[in-house]
């Protein structure tokens, strides 16, 4: 089998290379042409998979960052993303004015312009409520296990009615994403969960997703 490395593939790692053999010794990982090139890494792990020497470029990428801004302040757009969850939380308090901000006419392309985003995308909208604050308040989601087998269920003369069989507990975890932008998919999760017969119970505060 022959493995073909794209000059795509190749920078990142030959940058990275120079850089850790002392070839990029003053500049170190305040390399701009290794941030550059380790920036064209989508942090999928696919190389530690296809490459033949299962060459891990996220874990290299994480550690330069790392490096690079250790005692540092961090680009803005990091910290917006970094802190979504927290963000989100705010924003879901007045989710029509933050939608509003977020995808206005000409609010939308200098929020884009500060964080780093591109112009063609859109911006994600809030929903009016989001997925905890719906179930604590909706009968929607009742939560509600399938009905325990009777004790006094009609059995054939001589034999002991089927003990109550507690529901199975399980945790559905709302992350950020799901619980403020798409609740609907943890409600219709719910739901299948509590029709299979379990007892769904989420975290008692807020978990982000990473």
């Amino acid at each position: 089998e022959i493995y073909t490395l794209s000059l795509h593939d190749a920078l990142p790692i030959c940058l990275l290379w120079e850089m850790l053999s002392g070839a990029l010794r003053k500049e170190g990982f305040q390399s701009k042409a290794v941030h550059q090139a380790l920036d064209l890494c989508l942090s999928c792990k696919a190389c530690k998979t296809e490459c033949p020497v299962a060459v891990d470029m996220t874990a290299y990428k994480s550690e330069f960052l790392a490096q690079r801004y250790k005692h540092r302040p961090h680009p803005l757009h990091h910290y917006v993303f970094g802190f979504a969850d927290l963000l989100a939380r705010m924003g879901s308090i007045f989710p029509a004015l933050t939608n509003a901000v977020l995808t206005g006419p000409l609010t939308s392309p200098l929020i884009k312009r500060i964080v780093g985003v591109a112009q063609e995308r859109k911006m994600p909208r809030l929903a009016a409520k989001s997925y905890r604050k719906a179930r604590s308040v909706s009968d929607e989601t009742t939560n509600v296990p399938r009905p325990l087998i009777r004790q006094n269920a009609a059995k054939p003369e001589g034999q002991l009615a089927a003990p109550q069989v507690p529901p199975q507990v399980v945790i559905l975890w709302p992350d950020t994403w799901n619980n403020y932008y798409h609740p609907q998919t943890l409600i219709a999760a719910e739901r299948v969960l509590t029709q299979a017969g379990f007892r769904v119970q989420i975290p008692k505060r807020p978990i982000c997703c990473g």
